[in-house]
């Protein structure tokens, strides 16, 4: 009985050690990530800060870089809802891991040399697409229509008619 345990024990052991393998070193093995799949145009970064509702700062490759969230305008920090704009986008990529794609329609930088950026976390949420379904930006086409430009319309139009956000009466006086 004594051994039977004992072995049940070292079973034990070597399942709780090759768990915490796998946990610690999952990271090393980019190819084991699946959720989301990556395209030329696509990168994995860190979150350094959110800049405002439509602004993060990220770090590629021990770069920093400003990106500028595609086909969406959130209300400036000095304007009613920037700070709750900005709050929003912190609560929905913290502890995210962050996945970056680019839209050649788009160009790479925008006049102020910030990326130009649809942003997704890891779970596959399009985070430009829910920053304007919560009513915390606005759709906005700058030029030339985007990838998810209907997408996004789609979702302005559920935050406008379920009066969300900037389409809510919080910042009338």
């Amino acid at each position: 009985m004594r051994s039977r345990l004992k072995y049940v024990g070292y079973y034990i052991m070597t399942f709780l050690t090759l768990g915490l393998f796998i946990y610690v070193f999952v990271d090393s093995f980019p190819e084991i990530k699946i959720d989301t799949p990556q395209t030329p145009e696509s990168v994995f970064v860190r979150l350094v800060r959110v800049i405002d509702g439509d602004t993060i700062k990220i770090i590629e490759k021990d770069t920093e870089h400003n990106v500028r969230l595609i086909g969406i305008d959130a209300p400036e920090m000095s304007d009613c809802g920037g700070t709750q704009s900005r709050s929003v986008l912190e609560n929905l990529l913290k502890g995210k891991e962050i996945l970056l794609e680019a839209d050649p329609t788009q160009g790479n930088t925008d006049k102020y040399d910030r990326l130009l950026r649809y942003v997704f976390t890891n779970d596959n949420i399009n985070i430009n697409e829910q920053m304007i379904k919560r009513g915390e930006a606005r759709e906005y086409t700058y030029d030339k229509p985007y990838k998810y430009v209907d997408l996004f319309i789609s979702a302005e139009n559920t935050a406008k008619d379920e009066n969300l956000g900037i389409w809510s009466d919080r910042c009338e006086n």
